[in-house]
């Protein structure tokens, strides 16, 4: 029932050769640990801290005993070669990513580097040196790089996206698969999953757009961007699981502890304490939905009930009637990550925070630190303070707290003549 969209690379481009990587991370397996440092690394569509927000939330929300931190240093109209930062290639990546002492970082660079137009050998060749470099600068300093294909445009013509520019990026984003498994890296592609998105939005609304612009997507079209790159990075899909039989109590479950209050046919009561949280599927973003199925990639909350009465039944936590299900529904299982719900509301006040950070660290980073005026030592102790209170209020939501819950049958109303 709980199926998982899986997107196949691209045919890919040959590339020259990297230096060595000391413990290596397995490509095949996800890239984090507990303890990392993360930086995402890009373009504008990275500057925007969305899909990098959306991330952070996931991995802050599904692992809260790890010990993370998170920083973005995208910068608009940035390449591969980090034109963009005015100094030396050398120079910015110290400055901006290996000074923050990052364990991994993930580079996610393309929509620039292919010059808005017909594919270029010539610039493709300057992306592909630059991804090299930023490989071998950040293996030579002990950091795992995780490769990015880039994201797609967004044109409102209807009709086939794989057409214009986007068979540019195709060709660079084969490219950066082809670096990735050269050199056995992590790598998510989230340019073909992105094409076949837009697809599916045309075949409805034949002029329709996911959200944004035509380069810089909204919240949903980050939302959908988080979630390929998760996906491609096999993040666990599954916050928890359960099953417990109406009849007789019994529970089977995964990731979380049941306590059974009380089990009949038609009524059950239980207690639920996981070991993560769900991730907060943010209101802005709620409408790619109908598109790509976040909730199932990367946000599994599975109740199953067995052995209850037919009938439809009403599922309430801490109170709230979150939906309704039918008893086969409850056989089969529902997932309850897709709605707002008392689960989600540690996870939105992490995901405010998250967003208020990061919007601190751009404001320190860009305008105090690198503003080319002499550095205001009063706003940066400001922001810094910031950014630490934001952290340490992330991490006092992240301890998962018990939820009651109670599935009920009712009677549906007869139909008013």
């Amino acid at each position: 029932m709980f199926k998982r969209f899986i997107y196949m690379g691209l045919a890919a481009m040959a590339m020259a050769p990297s230096v060595a990587l000391a413990a290596k991370r397995d490509p095949h397996t996800f890239p984090f640990k507990n303890g990392d440092s993360i930086v995402f690394l890009g373009d504008s569509i990275t500057e925007q801290r969305l899909y990098t927000t959306y991330i952070e939330t996931y991995l802050l929300t599904r692992f809260p005993s790890w010990n993370l931190t998170f920083r973005n240093a995208g910068w608009g109209g940035d390449t591969s070669w980090l034109r963009q930062r005015r100094v030396p290639f050398d120079q910015a990546l110290q400055r901006d990513v290996l000074s923050l002492h990052p364990s991994v970082v993930l580079i996610d660079f393309g929509m620039n580097d292919a010059g808005y137009q017909a594919f270029n050998q010539d610039l493709y060749n300057q992306h592909a040196a630059g991804e090299r470099d930023i490989v071998n600068g950040l293996i030579k300093a002990g950091v795992q790089p995780v490769i990015l294909t880039p994201s797609a445009v967004e044109k409102s013509e209807p009709g086939d996206a794989l057409t214009g520019y986007n068979q540019s990026l195709q060709q660079f984003a084969a490219g950066d698969i082809q670096l990735a498994q050269q050199d056995g890296l992590p790598f998510a592609d989230q340019f073909s999953p992105f094409i076949d998105a837009i697809n599916r939005l045309r075949a409805v609304l034949p002029s329709g757009r996911l959200s944004g612009d035509v380069v810089h997507p909204g919240p949903a079209g980050h939302l959908m961007m988080a979630d390929f790159i998760l996906s491609g990075l096999h993040a666990p899909p599954v916050v928890s699981s359960a099953t417990i039989d109406a009849r007789s109590g019994k529970v089977k479950s995964d990731d979380t502890v049941i306590t059974v209050q009380n089990h009949r046919k038609d009524n059950l009561a239980f207690t639920r304490l996981d070991d993560a949280l769900t991730f907060p599927i943010d209101a802005p973003a709620r409408s790619v939905l109908q598109y790509v199925p976040v909730d199932d990639d990367i946000d599994r909350y599975l109740l199953q009930v067995t052995n209850l009465d037919s009938g439809m039944y009403t599922i309430s936590i801490n109170g709230t009637v979150v939906t309704r299900a039918s008893a086969e529904q409850l056989e089969d299982g529902i997932n309850l990550g897709f709605f707002d719900s008392p689960l989600t509301v540690q996870g939105a006040q992490i995901l405010a925070l998250v967003h208020d950070k990061n919007d601190a660290y751009f404001n320190l980073w860009r305008n105090v630190e690198l503003s080319g005026s002499p550095v205001d030592t009063g706003m940066a102790a400001k922001l810094q303070k910031q950014i630490s209170d934001d952290e340490s209020a992330i991490n006092s939501l992240r301890t998962p707290k018990p939820y009651s819950f109670v599935i009920a049958r009712y009677e549906l109303l007869p139909a008013v003549k």
